[in-house]
C-alpha cells in the first residue's frame, strides 16, 4: 500500500484546512502522519514544475492543494520504495561526486583545541590490498598513507607508534586518543593486540547491521553515506594531503556503487565490486570512513566495541 493513499495524510490535510494540528484525531493515532510523511517526500524527491509533472511518475504535495498553486515531487529510489510501495527504477549510483571532493580538498578548517584525534585503520585482508592509516584531529585530515604486507603485530606496532607521536604534538596521553579498525578477519587481532596494550580501540565490524536500520543495509554502507554527508556540509578538509595521496582517495572515493534493496535501504557494493572496477580495494577511503566511525556528529548514538566498555 502507497503511504500517499493513508487515510491519515488525507485526514491531516482537513485538519491543515480547519485551522487544527495534523495530528489532531487521526482514524490511526500513532501511524503515519502528513507532517512526517511530506517531510520524507521532500527529503527523499525532485520538485518539479507543473510542465515536467508525468501524472505516472510523479505526485502532488498533499498540503499544496490547499494552496494557490499545485507543488509537484518526482520520487526518488528510496521515496519510491518506501512511501509510495513501488519499486526503485534507479539500479545503482556512486556515494561521493567530484564537488565534495573538491571541496574537502580546497576547504581550510579553523584548528579547535576540543577536537579530538582519531586514527582509523583499515587492515589488508588479501595479499594485493594495502593496510592504511588515517588520522584526523575535528575534521582535518592530517595524514593518510597505506602500506603493504604487514602482520597483524606490524599493524598494531605502527599505530601505537602513531598515536604516541600524536600524542607529543597535541600534547594529550597516546592511550586517550581514540582508534577505530576494521575488525572484520584478521584485523580483529590487531584490536585485541592494541586492547592488551590498553590502548582506547573501537572495533568496527562493517559487515554488521546498520546502526540506523532502517536507511542502511549494513554498517559499511551507513558510514560511506554518513561521512559523505560530512563532505558535503564543509566538514572535512584533507587540504594537508599531498596531490598524489588526495588523488588516489579522490579515485577510490568516487568508485563504489550503491543499490537500493527491497525495502528502500542504500547498500553499498561489496569492495570486491570496487576493486573489480579500478583494479585495486579502496583502503585509503576505508581508512578514511573508520576515522570518521567514532567522534563525529552521525556517531555519537553508535554502539561499538570499546576498550572502554571492558574496563
Amino acid at each position: 500500500m502507497s503511504a500517499y493513499d493513508h487515510v491519515n495524510i488525507w485526514t491531516g490535510v482537513e485538519r491543515l484546512q480547519q485551522g487544527r494540528k495534523v495530528t489532531d484525531e487521526l482514524p490511526f493515532p500513532g501511524a503515519i502522519n502528513l507532517e512526517w510523511f511530506e517531510q520524507k517526500l521532500i527529503q527523499w524527491s525532485t520538485r518539479v514544475s507543473a510542465e515536467e509533472y508525468d501524472e505516472g511518475r510523479d505526485i502532488i504535495l498533499p498540503s499544496s492543494i490547499l494552496e494557490d498553486e499545485l507543488v509537484y515531487y518526482r520520487p526518488g529510489p528510496i521515496a519510491s520504495a518506501r512511501l509510495l510501495g513501488r519499486w526503485p527504477d534507479v539500479s545503482f549510483n556512486n556515494v561521493f561526486t567530484e564537488y565534495e571532493i573538491n571541496k574537502a580538498r580546497e576547504i581550510l578548517l579553523p584548528s579547535n583545541p576540543y577536537d579530538k584525534l582519531t586514527i582509523g585503520v583499515d587492515v589488508a585482508r588479501f595479499g594485493s590490498d594495502f593496510t592504511s592509516f588515517c588520522i584526523r584531529k575535528g575534521g582535518r585530515v592530517l595524514n593518510l598513507f597505506e602500506v603493504n604486507g604487514m602482520s597483524t603485530t606490524a599493524v598494531t606496532t605502527r599505530t601505537i607508534e602513531l598515536a604516541k607521536e600524536m600524542s607529543e604534538v597535541f600534547e594529550v596521553p597516546a592511550r586517550d586518543i581514540d582508534i577505530a579498525v576494521d575488525s572484520i578477519g584478521v584485523g580483529a587481532g590487531v584490536c585485541d593486540q592494541l586492547r592488551d596494550a590498553r590502548y582506547n580501540v573501537s572495533d568496527i565490524n562493517v559487515s554488521e547491521r546498520a546502526w540506523n536500520p532502517e536507511e542502511y543495509a549494513n554498517q559499511r554502507s551507513e558510514l560511506w553515506f554518513e561521512v559523505h554527508n560530512l563532505f558535503l556540509n564543509g566538514e572535512v578538509s584533507t587540504s594537508r594531503l599531498n596531490s598524489h595521496v588526495a588523488n588516489e582517495l579522490h579515485k577510490q572515493l568516487l568508485a563504489p556503487q550503491y543499490t537500493y534493496d527491497t525495502k528502500g535501504r542504500r547498500r553499498l557494493e561489496p569492495k570486491e565490486g570496487t576493486k573489480k572496477r579500478i583494479d585495486r580495494s579502496p583502503d585509503l577511503a576505508d581508512a578514511v570512513m573508520l576515522a570518521f566511525a567514532v567522534n563525529s556528529n552521525f556517531s555519537n548514538t553508535m554502539e561499538v566495541v570499546n576498550l572502554r566498555d571492558i574496563r
